[in-house]
């Protein structure tokens, strides 16, 4: 685990749990405490899992699982308070006893360790690991920044619509993303870009989430482990073989949703002026023919594109 700065005092999680606040007070005035919501630290009161976590010895003289934010394939995510830092943090934890096969935890450790390898901007940053496999209650566990704002999909899914200046700024944003993940040596593959994995801030800024199913591409491997989402893995992807290319027809089809509303997955096969309005087809096709660099030479070039196209971004 990481070296955590000293303190004045010693903080635990009482410190937390100590706090009251009368129904007209506001937060907390101290600063280090800004990132902290007064929702989130009430949040965790009637969730039985949270309470174990809150408790389990490898976690609880670091930090205090204030919700749960999100479940996924290799794990559940949850908002949690830094007690060195006091800011939010996003953990990941992976549950042995919840664990379909040893194949979770394969995934899981190679998640920890490309993201320690990772330098991305629009990436979660790695924060920590904890390897608690030796506790009565096995779990592994990872830290990251967290990410505040809503995944693309959960925007989808409350009906809300992307036009197609937004569409095109979304693409410029998560270029850069795929080019430096091709720049690594060996590159790497995320392998399950989908609105589920896009996450967009308040501010409108574009994360990439969720690096559980991401590999190294080895050109001289064989077929990989079967990964991805239904609708947005490119064909290799269905045979066990990925490349970067892959995270490239990943995106195209999250545009496609984005676009239409429609989900890859549950389209018909149809002629595309069937599926994508004829106005709206043609204005994205008109704009792809303007000379921006889609395929960014640098992150840079594909950050100031994204600035020329972009309309401001609002959360609901």
């Amino acid at each position: 685990m990481t070296h955590k700065p000293a303190l004045a005092r010693e903080v635990s999680s009482s410190d937390i749990l100590s706090i009251t606040l009368e129904p007209s007070s506001s937060c907390p005035q101290n600063t280090d405490w800004t990132v902290v919501s007064c929702e989130d630290l009430s949040a965790h009161e009637n969730d039985p899992e949270i309470a174990v976590l809150q408790a389990h010895p490898q976690l609880y003289k670091d930090y205090h699982i204030l919700r749960a934010v999100g479940r996924g394939a290799q794990g559940a995510v949850y908002a949690a308070a830094d007690l060195h830092t006091f800011k939010t943090v996003a953990i990941k934890a992976l549950s042995f006893r919840e664990m379909a096969d040893w194949k979770a935890s394969e995934l899981f450790l190679r998640e920890i360790a490309l993201l320690k390898s990772m330098q991305i901007e629009g990436t979660p940053r790695y924060i920590d690991a904890i390897d608690a496999t030796a506790s009565p209650d096995p779990y592994y566990f990872l830290v990251q920044d967290f990410i505040p704002g809503k995944t693309l999909e959960a925007k989808l899914d409350r009906g809300e619509t992307f036009s197609t200046k937004e569409v095109i700024a979304i693409a410029l944003a998560l270029i850069p993303i795929l080019e430096k993940l091709r720049s690594y040596s060996p590159p790497i593959v995320h392998r399950d870009i989908k609105p589920s994995n896009i996450m967009m801030t308040p501010e409108g800024d574009i994360y990439l989430i969720d690096f559980g199913a991401a590999m190294f591409h080895e050109r001289s491997m064989g077929g990989a482990t079967f990964a991805g989402t239904a609708g947005y893995m490119a064909p290799e992807q269905c045979m066990g073989t990925s490349t970067p290319d892959s995270d490239v027809y990943g995106l195209g089809a999250t545009l496609i949703h984005l676009l239409t509303g429609i989900a890859p997955y549950k389209m018909q096969v149809l002629e595309s002026s069937a599926i994508v309005p004829k106005d709206k087809k043609r204005s994205f096709l008109t704009a792809l023919r303007k000379p921006l660099p889609l395929r960014a030479s640098s992150e840079n070039d594909g950050k100031q594109a994204a600035k020329s196209t972009k309309t401001p971004f609002h959360a609901p």
